[in-house]
């Protein structure tokens, strides 16, 4: 208990403190002002810079007869010759690629191979045999 006593009385001296300071000091009577804004301050906008173009303006077409996009537009069906139509239809069509698959039995194999690895694994670094 006399350490509650002690810190009672601590903390009395100091309010009492308080007090008497803030009876010496001179009183103004006025607060101290910062700005004469009272709220939220109105938002930013840049000024204008009258050398620069409009933002939106209109767009320009694209150019499209310039040499270098020429050959790389799309060529309409008539624009193919007769004898490069009968050479296409001539030609054996393209053999597909085909993707050999492992069978079932093998993959079940490696399935039960890759799970032994991991329990022999568990179990050698655990405690169960000891």
């Amino acid at each position: 208990m006399p350490v509650l006593a002690f810190l009672g009385s601590v903390g009395l001296a100091l309010v009492a403190m308080l007090f008497a300071a803030n009876a010496m000091l001179p009183d103004n009577g006025a607060a101290i002002v910062v700005s004469g804004r009272i709220g939220l301050p109105e938002p930013w906008h840049p000024a204008p810079d009258p050398t620069s173009p409009p933002a939106f303006g209109p767009i320009p077409a694209p150019e499209m007869t310039s040499p270098a996009v020429i050959p790389t537009q799309p060529v309409s069906e008539d624009a193919i010759t007769p004898a490069a139509r009968t050479a296409r239809a001539e030609a054996p069509p393209k053999k597909e690629k085909r993707v050999a698959r492992q069978s079932t039995d093998r993959q079940q194999t490696q399935a039960h191979q890759n799970h032994t690895e991991q329990s022999s694994l568990v179990d050698r670094f655990s405690i169960r045999g000891q």
